[in-house]
């Protein structure tokens, strides 16, 4: 799904002038890469193999190109695949670092700026390129489904969510039919490419697609020995497998709305960038809930619900320990939609949801504990320390509607910040719409005034 969109958008901004240049840790993706006339570098084959880096050598290495914490630059695919080993992520880190930097030099003695434009990850080889790109001084641009479907952000040199600047307009009319339509049909914030995931376990599992990629990466992988990055075959197996039987235990946990006033906090997706990167303090989300329900209002009661996309992902033993432990938390049946959630809720609390901004759609109180693209809209409370929550609770219960016109100067500044196109659909004129706002931003972020070119050189 992904390589047969990047070579389509990679198309366009060819036919544009742009010279493109594809990075790969799939390597039964680059026959395709090849076919399609692009120069490609296989990773595995740049990147040294992990058992020639001694520990001490790796973290000095990850140390060079500007990796403070090295900790946290590993937690993604620590906490992701379950990895114990600390000295093989480092040196895996390491490994494609180099290798990163490596391939950027070879590209820049061609002449002429060099970027590197990839989705937002934590996984390691995405890293390992960002970190090499900014020692080199390389501009490195992530690409992320924005709020609105159909639109993305862009940042650039950073992991941060993206900062969206106020808007000095209210809502045009095309963001407030957006709005508008979104409430009216109660429709979730959900990017195309995550569609799939948008099932119960047991539908996962029995899907004839799902069936076929499994038997695909199984001869990918140990009869023709093609590498690729996701290749922890066995885990997401016994990850799928045990989400099915997670959310049969749970089943009996799950309540409908209370007929009570409740404050709503949308459980993240486990292990997600938004939380092992921008937000790493709130990773544990059942201590994070333990603390927010010893916190809640006594006129209330916690209200918590698996993500759509996740239903039986989280530990049933984790979830029996909050309720046995607190009478004012219930978990919610998670095929509720979240817009009927909200706008029940007496205030939301969230890391970094686009819960929350779905919340202020509906102009719901939002209290926001990390790093969200909404935080410094004004209309939210940001909290600094857990130890201000139970104030920030408190005033959410008891605060005050916005205007409508100061929700709608947000989400005008939320979709003139973002642009058009949809990730991973290959689809002739999203890959042409999607081509066009990647070679804007490439062109406002490229200084080629003395360069004396028109031909910035992107690797994906």
């Amino acid at each position: 799904m992904q390589t047969p969109f990047y070579v389509k958008v990679a198309e366009h901004l060819r036919s544009q002038g742009f010279t493109i240049v594809f990075v790969s840790l799939h390597e039964p993706s680059i026959p395709l890469i090849e076919r399609a006339g692009f120069d490609v570098f296989n990773l595995y084959r740049e990147a040294r193999p992990l058992n020639s880096f001694a520990e001490a050598d790796a973290l000095a290495i990850v140390a060079r190109f500007g990796v403070a914490n090295v900790a946290r630059a590993i937690s993604h695919e620590r906490y992701f695949y379950e990895i114990r080993d600390s000295a093989h992520l480092v040196a895996k880190l390491a490994s494609y670092t180099v290798a990163f930097d490596s391939i950027l030099e070879r590209v820049a003695d061609k002449g002429g700026p060099v970027a590197l434009v990839q989705e937002l990850g934590g996984f390691l080889g995405v890293l390992g390129g960002f970190y090499a790109a900014r020692r080199r001084g390389m501009n490195a641009l992530f690409i992320e489904p924005s709020f609105f479907r159909g639109r993305v952000f862009f940042t650039l040199n950073s992991l941060d969510a993206p900062r969206v600047p106020g808007s000095a307009r209210g809502a045009g009319a095309e963001v407030s039919k957006y709005l508008r339509d979104t409430e009216a049909e109660r429709k979730i914030v959900m990017p195309n490419k995550d569609a799939s995931a948008y099932h119960a376990a047991w539908k996962k599992i029995v899907n004839r697609r799902n069936a076929s990629r499994l038997i695909e990466k199984v001869v990918q992988k140990h009869v023709r020995g093609e590498r690729e990055e996701f290749t922890h075959i066995a885990w997401y197996v016994r990850r799928h497998l045990s989400m099915f039987v997670n959310g049969w235990r749970l089943a009996r946990h799950y309540r409908e709305l209370p007929n009570r006033p409740f404050i709503y906090y949308p459980l993240h997706v486990p292990s997600d960038v938004a939380l092992t990167l921008r937000s790493p303090e709130y990773l544990d989300q059942f201590g994070l809930i333990d603390y927010v329900a010893r916190n809640t209002p006594a006129t209330h009661v916690l209200a918590v619900k698996e993500h759509p996309a996740q239903r039986g992902a989280f530990s049933p033993t984790r979830i029996g320990e909050i309720l046995r432990r607190h009478d004012n938390v219930i978990v919610l049946r998670p095929s509720l939609n979240n817009l009927d959630v909200i706008r029940q809720a007496a205030a939301i609390v969230t890391v970094n949801s686009k819960s929350g901004a779905e919340a202020l759609l509906l102009n719901r109180p939002v209290v926001v504990l990390g790093d969200a693209f909404y935080r410094d809209s004004g209309l939210v409370s940001p909290v600094a320390s857990l130890e201000d929550l139970a104030v920030a609770l408190d005033n959410a219960v008891r605060g005050s509607p916005h205007s409508d016109e100061a929700i709608g100067r947000f989400f005008q500044g939320v979709w003139d910040s973002s642009h058009p196109g949809e990730l991973y659909d290959s689809d002739h004129d999203n890959c042409r719409v999607f081509a066009q706002s990647l070679a804007e931003e490439i062109w406002r972020h490229t200084d080629v005034a003395g360069a004396g070119v028109r031909d910035p050189r992107w690797l994906q």
